[in-house]
């Protein structure tokens, strides 16, 4: 017979109930994010079209691809030497680097740059929407863009202001105010590649001049930005990892008493 020195210390109720918790969450998650989607996606018809529209194409003139080639290469360099650097790119320029490099194919088939001034620039756009769910249509949203281009943490972003379909019509305020219509990561899908996400990491300050965007690298500020970088993305990560470390003890638990009682042989 068990002595009641041998009995279980742990409870298999808290493992269970750990486990619940964590999948429970997940489930509502699951459902909460599907019927947002059905409501967004029914919401967005009045503004995307069923199929994208051409943006504007660009000529590629050699030689200009040279000079901005000769332009990174400075810039790099300069950030490795830790001294002061510039790269300074107008509308053209920057819609052929959009058109000449294959990683770029994408973005040039859905964003062309219109118009840069000193507070703002001006895109014609060809975004393809995520799908309604259960849905086999893709949404595009097909118009033009009004944004600023800055650095959120580290990161090379368009600051939207405003937003029309093909139409002219303004979209609906609530979805400007969504996250992806408010900062558009233009430089994201760069991480992928290298050297020019070293180099576009380097950059700490973008400003807008007539028809040019001005990007500059100061060795006193980077340091500065990596951190800022760094701390930003923490949050994400302990989230993430908390509520793995939660399923992952109640686990834990079980496994303990589950152990415990299949040493414990059958009563004597």
């Amino acid at each position: 017979m068990s002595s009641p020195e041998n009995a279980p210390k742990h409870s298999p109720f808290a493992g269970c109930l750990l486990v619940m918790i964590s999948f429970s969450v997940m489930g509502f998650l699951g459902i909460f994010g599907i019927w947002s989607g059905l409501k967004m996606g029914d919401a967005i018809k009045e503004f995307t079209d069923l199929e994208p529209l051409e943006v504007p194409t660009t000529t590629v003139n050699p030689s200009s691809i040279q000079q901005v080639e000769t332009q990174f290469k400075a810039f790099t360099q300069a950030q490795k030497t830790q001294q002061p650097g510039e790269i300074r790119l107008t509308r053209e320029e920057l819609n052929q680097v959009f058109s000449h490099y294959p990683e770029n194919n994408e973005l040039a088939k859905n964003f062309h740059l219109l118009s840069i001034t000193p507070e703002e620039l001006t895109a014609q756009i060809s975004w393809p929407l995520n799908k309604k769910p259960f849905s086999k249509d893709r949404p595009h949203l097909n118009g033009k863009m009004t944004a600023k281009a800055a650095l959120e943490n580290g990161e090379i972003v368009l600051k939207i202001s405003n937003i029309t379909d093909h139409a002219g019509r303004e979209i609906p305020q609530e979805f400007q105010e969504n996250a992806f219509f408010k900062n558009y990561r233009i430089a994201i899908k760069y991480r992928e590649y290298e050297p020019i996400n070293t180099t576009l990491r380097g950059v700490t300050s973008i400003s807008h001049e007539n028809g040019a965007l001005l990007f500059q690298h100061d060795p006193a500020q980077a340091s500065a930005i990596v951190a800022a970088t760094q701390k930003s993305e923490k949050p994400q990560l302990l989230g993430v990892a908390g509520f793995f470390g939660f399923v992952l003890v109640g686990i834990i638990i079980l496994l303990k008493v589950y152990k415990k009682r299949k040493n414990l042989g059958p009563p004597a």
